[in-house]
């Protein structure tokens, strides 16, 4: 359901590894499995983006699209 949370998770993944996964699990609540069940959120898009770029050090707009 939540295509753009998974693809944020999966960015982070390829990126930072698993570790750097986590992180962003425990900074914004939302796990690989609650993207998969719940719709996309602007709101909590928005802050998985700006965690996922705090944890791997880059704009990740690019890597999005």
């Amino acid at each position: 359901m939540g295509d753009m949370m998974l693809k944020i998770i999966k960015v982070v993944e390829r990126h930072g590894g698993l570790k750097a996964r986590m992180r962003l699990a425990t900074k914004t609540g939302v796990s690989s499995r609650k993207a998969r069940q719940v719709p996309d959120d602007h709101e909590t898009i928005k802050r998985m983006v700006k965690s996922a770029q705090e944890i791997l050090n880059k704009n990740i707009e690019d890597l999005l699209r």
